[in-house]
């Protein structure tokens, strides 16, 4: 059977998705997970944000950390990157598992490094308080986190 017949017409074309500009997004963190390094020396976290207002809402932005890594410096980098994250989203502590950062809104700040690839360059706490400064929750407030249908949980 060397036949196709798909009709190419009947197919929507699909968005095309340029850069996001840099600039500051409020995002949720939608994916975290483990993942070994290209090399295989070391394990990286992936995490995948979704933008969730503005005009580039829905879009998303990822980024990994070298968590483990046979540099001292990239390794260091990623868990200074990994604690100011988990300040702005108010973890403090041990971080037992990826899966506990999912589902938590933040602002991140979206810029150029120094050799011009954009990326997460700063991390807030939707709620104010920036990266670095504990959020403080009395018995009657929470830390918001978003909505999220149970239906779309995979467990």
């Amino acid at each position: 059977m060397d036949d196709l017949n798909i009709n190419l017409d009947e197919i929507p074309n699909s968005p095309t998705y340029e850069q996001l500009p840099a600039g500051d997004y409020v995002v949720e963190i939608e994916d975290a997970k483990i993942l070994d390094t290209k090399s295989m020396t070391g394990k990286r976290l992936s995490l995948k944000y979704k933008v969730k207002q503005g005009d580039f809402a829905d879009r998303v932005i990822f980024q990994n950390l070298n968590i483990i890594n046979p540099s001292d410096v990239a390794q260091k980098i990623a868990r200074e990157q990994l604690k100011k994250l988990c300040s702005a989203i108010g973890k403090f502590g041990n971080l037992g598992s990826p899966f506990e950062l999912i589902g938590y809104p933040l602002k991140v700040t979206y810029a150029d490094n120094k050799r011009g690839d954009r990326e997460v360059r700063k991390y807030e706490s939707i709620l104010g308080a920036t990266a670095g400064k504990p959020t403080v929750v009395t018995k009657k407030e929470t830390v918001p986190k978003l909505d999220i249908d149970d239906d779309e949980i995979p467990f």
